[in-house]
């Protein structure tokens, strides 16, 4: 299931954005497509936030909607961005490091610009299903980067943000580790409320010293209400 959250006001654009969506969907991938449309940006936001989308679309003339897409921004949402704007608005207004949207249809929309943007998020969506399930990507506006799990020491949350730690690397990108862990495999577990290891890359566990130590010797603090999910590593 490819789940689309859309915010415009406009019924005909709505309308041609959904036909088009579902026909290349079609074409390409047996996935069923959840598309659903809001004209309230409060509205999307609120469904945005209790379930994720894999696709969002946003019209970004609108002040009070583009206060909402940055809401739902901050809050860890990394679903493909298309924005919607007018020919007159500035890209200032939604070329903001905080949005970073992945691609753009200028009003009037037609059936072929709806199409080709229906493809650029096929094209990212339906690659990272294909990607296997033996890496983790880190995505950013101008890059996708594949980490082996492997390789993986733990994540962390740190101000906002997500840190991947590797041997000797850190990669940072946007997230919650809530949702972050319900796409993890089991071999990540929770020890602390700010960090997820990769149990096949744990060492020893010293319980009594509320510690973690991962392969490399690299230390992370470990939780009374966690120890449970490592305690079989105990030294």
């Amino acid at each position: 299931m490819i789940r689309v959250v859309v915010y415009l006001s406009g019924k005909a654009e709505c309308q041609l954005l959904e036909t088009q969506l579902r026909q290349l969907l079609s074409r390409r991938s047996n996935e069923e497509l959840d598309c659903r449309f809001y004209a309230d940006p409060a509205a999307a936001r609120a469904a945005l936030l209790a379930e994720r989308a894999d696709a969002i679309c946003w019209d970004v003339t609108d002040p009070a909607g583009l206060a909402y897409l940055a809401a739902v921004r901050a809050a860890g949402h990394e679903a493909f961005l298309l924005v919607m704007a007018a020919a007159t608005t500035s890209p200032l207004v939604y070329l903001k490091p905080e949005l970073a949207p992945d691609s753009l249809i200028l009003r009037p929309v037609t059936a072929e610009e709806c199409r080709r943007a229906a493809g650029e998020i096929f094209d990212r969506l339906l690659a990272a299903q294909h990607e296997g399930a033996d890496c983790f990507v880190v995505k950013s506006r101008d890059e996708r980067i594949r980490v082996p799990y492997r390789k993986i020491l733990y994540f962390e949350a740190r101000e906002r943000r997500l840190c991947l730690r590797m041997a000797g690397e850190e990669l940072t990108f946007t997230g919650t580790l809530e949702k972050l862990l319900e796409t993890l495999p089991p071999e990540f577990r929770r020890v602390h409320r700010s960090f997820v290891v990769n149990a096949d890359n744990i060492q020893r566990v010293a319980l009594s010293q509320n510690l973690v130590y991962l392969r490399g010797d690299v230390a992370v603090p470990l939780s009374r209400s966690y120890k449970k999910e490592v305690r079989e590593y105990d030294a």
